[in-house]
Protein backbone atom coordinates (compact mmCIF):
# COMPACT_ATOMS: atom_id res chain seq x y z
CA UNK A 1 0.00 0.00 0.00
CA UNK A 2 1.44 3.36 -0.99
CA UNK A 3 1.77 6.19 1.50
CA UNK A 4 -1.06 8.07 -0.22
CA UNK A 5 -3.37 5.04 -0.09
CA UNK A 6 -2.50 4.59 3.58
CA UNK A 7 -3.36 8.24 4.32
CA UNK A 8 -6.65 7.84 2.45
CA UNK A 9 -7.55 4.74 4.47
CA UNK A 10 -6.65 6.52 7.71
CA UNK A 11 -8.79 9.54 6.87
CA UNK A 12 -11.87 7.37 6.36
CA UNK A 13 -11.71 6.18 9.96
CA UNK A 14 -10.23 9.28 11.56
CA UNK A 15 -11.65 9.48 15.07
CA UNK A 16 -10.29 12.97 15.77
CA UNK A 17 -12.10 14.43 12.75
CA UNK A 18 -15.35 12.70 13.68
CA UNK A 19 -15.06 13.88 17.28
CA UNK A 20 -14.53 17.51 16.25
CA UNK A 21 -17.52 17.39 13.89
CA UNK A 22 -19.73 15.81 16.58
CA UNK A 23 -18.74 18.49 19.09
CA UNK A 24 -19.37 21.21 16.50
CA UNK A 25 -22.87 19.89 15.85
CA UNK A 26 -23.73 19.57 19.54
CA UNK A 27 -22.47 23.06 20.36
CA UNK A 28 -24.27 24.56 17.38
CA UNK A 29 -27.52 22.95 18.53
CA UNK A 30 -26.94 24.34 22.03
CA UNK A 31 -26.18 27.82 20.68
CA UNK A 32 -22.63 27.90 22.08
CA UNK A 33 -21.16 30.31 19.54
CA UNK A 34 -17.72 30.63 21.16
CA UNK A 35 -17.31 26.85 21.29
CA UNK A 36 -18.40 26.56 17.67
CA UNK A 37 -15.82 29.18 16.63
CA UNK A 38 -13.05 27.42 18.54
CA UNK A 39 -13.94 24.01 17.17
CA UNK A 40 -14.26 25.45 13.67
CA UNK A 41 -10.70 26.72 13.93
CA UNK A 42 -9.56 23.35 15.22
CA UNK A 43 -11.25 21.60 12.29
CA UNK A 44 -9.64 24.06 9.87
CA UNK A 45 -6.16 23.38 11.29
CA UNK A 46 -6.85 19.64 11.13
CA UNK A 47 -7.72 20.00 7.42
CA UNK A 48 -4.49 21.92 6.79
CA UNK A 49 -2.46 19.14 8.41
CA UNK A 50 -4.19 16.44 6.34
CA UNK A 51 -3.56 18.34 3.09
CA UNK A 52 0.08 18.74 4.14
CA UNK A 53 0.38 14.99 4.74
CA UNK A 54 -0.94 14.31 1.23
CA UNK A 55 1.26 16.94 -0.42
CA UNK A 56 4.31 15.61 1.40
CA UNK A 57 3.49 12.04 0.36
CA UNK A 58 3.09 13.19 -3.25
CA UNK A 59 6.65 14.56 -3.14
CA UNK A 60 7.85 10.97 -2.99
CA UNK A 61 10.25 9.11 -0.79
CA UNK A 62 13.86 9.99 -0.57
CA UNK A 63 16.30 12.11 1.34
CA UNK A 64 15.61 15.72 2.25
CA UNK A 65 17.64 17.12 -0.64
CA UNK A 66 17.17 18.56 -4.09
CA UNK A 67 13.74 18.39 -5.70
CA UNK A 68 12.23 16.33 -2.86
CA UNK A 69 13.38 18.86 -0.25
CA UNK A 70 12.00 21.76 -2.31
CA UNK A 71 8.68 19.94 -2.74
CA UNK A 72 8.42 19.24 1.00
CA UNK A 73 9.38 22.83 1.84
CA UNK A 74 6.59 24.05 -0.44
CA UNK A 75 4.15 21.67 1.26
CA UNK A 76 5.15 23.08 4.68
CA UNK A 77 4.64 26.65 3.43
CA UNK A 78 1.20 25.73 2.08
CA UNK A 79 0.27 24.21 5.46
CA UNK A 80 1.49 27.26 7.37
CA UNK A 81 -0.41 29.62 5.05
CA UNK A 82 -3.53 27.48 5.40
CA UNK A 83 -3.30 27.53 9.22
CA UNK A 84 -2.93 31.32 9.29
CA UNK A 85 -6.30 31.47 7.54
CA UNK A 86 -7.93 29.50 10.33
Amino acid sequence: MSRIEKLDAESLKDEEFNQIVSELIENAKAGNLNEVKGLGSKLCRFKCDRIYDLEKAACGPGPEEGVVKECRDNARRHRDTCKRGC
